[in-house]
């Protein structure tokens, strides 16, 4: 006779079900965390930028042909602000002739800029604000821009 007593498993909470402990005794393979570096370097160049004293339609020019929906404004090498296509579409929608403008009159608040070796964990504090996107320098001091969209591709290649 063969008695099969199921057992809740409570009483190995902090091991079998904890992926920590599973992980440190060889159980399950290790994670490997995904860097902003990562995300930033998957196949980009170094970002698109305006200048403060661009026209509006030089950073729309840009924005088409570049097909990005965000610009950091960039004075020299330091970021003054960022400009996104809601602010221009906004914008020409008030005033049509808001195209002969400077950029710096229409500017948002400048993109973070993060460190290439910050966990992709790390940059949800910084894109639930707007304008949604950060900069990432990389080991070489050359900027990249990480989307929203951007972090949600990396994530989902990773559970593959």
């Amino acid at each position: 006779v063969v008695v099969i007593l199921p057992d809740s498993g409570f009483r190995y909470l902090s091991k079998t079900y904890n992926d920590t402990w599973m992980r440190s005794h060889g159980f399950l393979e290790e994670e490997q965390e995904i860097l902003a570096g990562d995300v930033a370097s998957a196949g980009k160049d170094a970002v698109i930028a305006v200048r403060p004293q661009d026209t509006l339609q030089m950073a729309i020019d840009r924005m088409v042909e570049n097909s990005v929906s965000q610009l950091p404004v960039m004075d020299g090498s330091e970021v003054v602000g960022s400009l996104t296509e809601s602010v221009v579409l906004n914008r020409l929608i008030d005033e049509p002739g808001a195209k002969d403008h400077a950029v710096s009159d229409n500017m948002g608040p400048a993109l973070p800029v993060v460190d290439h070796n910050i966990p992709v964990r790390g940059l949800t504090n910084y894109l639930r604000d707007a304008p949604g996107a950060v900069l990432v320098r990389d080991e070489k001091g050359i900027l990249r821009i990480i989307t929203k969209s951007d972090l949600i591709e990396a994530l989902a290649s990773k559970n593959h």
